[in-house]
């Protein structure tokens, strides 16, 4: 396992051979990736498939190398687009922005209208500008163009919830009550949210008190 996390391939490969006949099913994957790893060709998709075991369990940064190494080996589009949107997750998590939005951004570009891989990139754009950039501005434009793009579909409603509870924390009241109220007629089974309605009476009254 420590020859694994110090990319020490070979050794990690040599040494899961000499037992593979116990080897956990944990462990199995690690003789997998050794041996994929000290490949000099193909393996994109077994890389991609344990760098995201590796990010589910909060290896962050063996799932970041995973990622990189998994671009090296040609994968195909749909996989490179998941590949560079989870690379981009993990150097957020690592506080490295500006990396990361550069690698959704790419995302983005490369990727066609609707293909999934674009929206999650433009989610985790959505976050960024939100969050570490403090940019609600830019964020809220960014949930506009998702709504658009993704009309009908989770990533549509979630962008146009985020859009609403933005406005709604800027306290423009009167411009997130109209976006809670365009969700709903969007996505009308939202009307009924316990939260949605308790945001849109906040704007209410907080339009009546000016």
């Amino acid at each position: 396992a420590q020859c694994l996390e110090d990319g020490q391939w070979a050794q990690a490969a040599q040494a899961f051979t000499m037992i593979e006949k116990h080897l956990t099913t944990t462990d199995r994957n690690g003789l997998l990736l050794a041996q994929v790893m000290n490949s000099a060709e193909g393996g994109a998709d077994v890389i991609l498939s344990i760098a995201n075991t590796q990010l589910e369990s909060d290896a962050i940064d063996l799932a970041t190398r995973l990622y990189n190494e998994a671009l090296k080996r040609q994968p195909g589009q749909s996989e490179r687009m998941e590949i560079q949107t989870k690379l981009g997750w993990c150097l957020y998590l690592q506080n490295q922005h500006a990396d990361a939005e550069k690698i959704w951004l790419q995302v983005i570009a490369d990727g066609s209208a609707g293909d999934p891989w674009r929206g999650r990139s433009r989610w985790h754009l959505i976050a960024l500008n939100a969050g570490p950039y403090s940019n609600t501005r830019k964020a809220i434009e960014l949930c506009e163009v998702q709504a658009t793009e993704f009309a009908g579909g989770f990533l549509g409603q979630q962008a146009m919830l985020t859009r609403a509870w933005l406005l709604k924390i800027d306290k423009k009241w009167a411009d997130a009550k109209i976006a809670f109220e365009a969700l709903i007629a969007a996505y009308p089974h939202k009307a009924d949210s316990p939260p949605i309605i308790t945001y849109i009476e906040e704007c209410e009254k907080a339009i009546l008190k000016r």
